[in-house]
């Protein structure tokens, strides 16, 4: 063999076994996530609508996207921000800074013999009055008042100054508190703030219904314009403004029809729930001979403990958080939502909502996202001023899927076939519990954000934006489904 065709030999043989090197490596490094471009899905027709989209592996290669750095309303899926900004400042649920327990004190007054009794709300949304209450009930600091042998007092000072007002926030319609969809935010509440009523059919055709409230009313119900019926006819609405004293029941409201159960949303949740308390003291035989207020003390924040406020003679334990998030990720509680905002806003020491807006902001910066992508008015979606570019909600997906919380808060996400709002949504992912996210409607908006998992195993993060739909919620919601459902089709 001459020095050429040997030397020509070995290069060729060097070629090959270099080759053989790099197809090692190659093996060795993970598969890039499949691209899909935009034009290869036919977008379902939102009949004047607009779509935003964008689905992400979770080391951060883009998959799909139409419009993701546009700026849409995101309805309820906000709440996966509020929760991961909750989980990011509140520590650990044993030693952190999430809500605390109602409480109570007897105050002596120059006015009266009898003491007053203070109600202190910590910030507790799942205090409740319900008559089947088995935890964190009203009731037991009722009995506890009676079994400490008091037998008269002045009357119920409602202490509900741990959150500062405004009691609702920006972009909050009234049409939001007629039936409980929404209802003003304060730091004590029982039955998450609404007042809980029942309707009935008149005895007989054209008589109005009756309503009768579970515990006090604390609004009257004009009932003249509604009408019992004979017919199948169900339709009734209620209209009634903020800080209105009358509420106005209009429609039909069928002879045959079971009790319907309605809930109101308050403008002042903590002096319901004082009258609520002042029901349950007189009930158990004490006097209350004067009537629920609101005092003046100011809970202020600054100081971790208070050492000149008299402790409580009277403590119900916190709120189950398990419960809590369960509420706000499984269920889309609004009224837990903004109460866990006012908390993020506490752990700085800020009694007002937007110091918390604040947090979950800067921590929508540290995921990857710009300031101008996102405008935040509340902590739940309902605000209508709200906005959010679907590539700053997976930014902070994959972001929260780095930290140390995350497989807490994610099993907290609905999954899909099995509960909360998902229930029956993408119900074949569901069985191996690939598909975990948080829906949000308003009117001609819905929206889904969240996680799947590939049939590699590989994971996604995505956020599905449908504004402006003049469809049916329903109809947008299959739509969403139909798209996210042809995307994951594509990179399984």
């Amino acid at each position: 063999m001459s020095d050429r065709a040997y030397g020509l030999t070995t290069l060729l043989r060097s070629i090959a076994a270099g080759a053989g090197m790099l197809a090692a490596t190659c093996l060795a490094v993970p598969a890039a996530a499949q691209q899909i471009a935009a034009e290869a899905i036919e977008l379902p027709d939102l009949e004047g609508g607009r779509w935003g989209v964008s689905v992400v592996s979770l080391d951060g290669e883009e998959v799909f996207s139409v419009a993701a750095d546009q700026r849409f309303a995101p309805a309820s899926t906000l709440k996966v921000v509020t929760t991961a900004a909750a989980f990011r400042m509140l520590g650990d649920f044993d030693s952190g800074r999430w809500p605390g327990g109602t409480s109570a004190r007897l105050e002596t007054t120059a006015e009266s013999v009898h003491p007053n009794l203070v109600l202190i709300g910590a910030g507790d949304p799942t205090l409740s009055a319900s008559s089947r209450c088995t935890s964190n009930c009203l009731q037991d600091l009722a009995d506890a008042i009676a079994a400490s042998g008091v037998t008269d007092l002045n009357g119920v000072d409602v202490d509900d100054s741990l959150f500062q007002p405004p009691h609702w926030p920006a972009g909050w319609t009234h049409e939001d508190f007629r039936f409980g969809y929404a209802t003003s935010i304060s730091a004590l509440s029982v039955n998450s703030g609404v007042a809980r009523a029942r309707l009935t059919p008149g005895s007989r055709r054209g008589l109005p219904p009756e309503v009768s409230w579970e515990w006090v009313p604390f609004f009257d119900i004009n009932t003249d314009e509604a009408e019992t019926v004979s017919t199948r006819q169900f339709n009734v609405d209620l209209i009634r403004r903020p800080g209105a004293e009358e509420a106005y029941l209009l429609g039909r409201l069928p002879l045959a029809s079971p009790p319907v159960h309605l809930q109101f949303g308050l403008d002042d949740p903590s002096l319901y729930a004082g009258e609520v308390l002042k029901a349950m003291l007189e009930e158990r035989g004490i006097t209350v001979h004067g009537p629920v207020f609101r005092g003046t003390v100011i809970h202020e924040p600054e100081a971790d403990a208070d050492d000149t406020a008299p402790p409580p003679d009277f403590v119900l334990p916190g709120p189950d958080t398990t419960m809590l998030l369960e509420e706000v990720l499984h269920e889309s509680n609004n009224f837990y939502t903004e109460v866990l905002l006012h908390h993020i806003s506490l752990s700085v020491r800020d009694r007002s909502q937007d110091a918390g807006l604040e947090l979950m902001g800067d921590m929508l910066v540290d995921a990857g996202a710009s300031r101008s992508e996102f405008s935040l008015s509340d902590g739940s979606g309902l605000s209508v001023y709200n906005r959010l570019t679907p590539s700053a909600m997976t930014d902070l997906l994959v972001w929260a899927s780095r930290q140390s919380w995350f497989d807490t808060w994610y099993g907290f996400f609905s999954q899909a076939g099995v509960d909360g709002t998902l229930k029956y949504r993408f119900t074949e992912l569901g069985r191996d519990d690939r598909f975990r996210a948080k829906t949000g409607s308003l009117t001609g908006t819905g929206s889904l954000a969240g996680y799947f998992t590939a049939r590699d195993g590989k994971r996604y993060a995505f956020a599905v934006f449908a504004n402006d739909s003049s469809l049916r919620s329903s109809a947008t919601r299959r739509r969403i489904d139909e798209l996210l459902e042809d995307v994951i089709e594509r990179i399984d």
